[in-house]
């Protein structure tokens, strides 16, 4: 959600998103998520610069048992228990 709306340039954009987001259900993080999302953080940041959003958003697939759909597999790749797809071909 936060990626989301961290791309809307303008109000308008960001009510579309609003709208769009609107449609699915929003997963929050768990206090163990936090904490898995820390622990892959510490491990990836330094060798595969993983960023903590990204590693928020993976611990939160893996701990709810779900594919992560993204279109840069690559920061997702290292992450152990992380099953990343990309949702459609280039």
């Amino acid at each position: 959600m936060v990626e989301i709306l961290a791309g809307c340039r303008s109000r308008r954009e960001q009510r579309q998103a609003d709208a769009e987001l609107a449609c699915y259900q929003i997963l929050w993080p768990s206090e163990a998520t936090f904490a898995a999302a820390l622990t892959f953080y510490r491990r990836f940041q330094l060798s595969h610069g993983a960023g903590f959003l990204d590693c928020l958003v993976a611990a939160t697939a893996a701990e709810h048992g779900l594919r992560l759909a993204t279109l840069n597999l690559r920061h997702f790749q290292p992450l152990p228990g992380v099953e990343s797809v990309r949702p459609y071909a280039d």
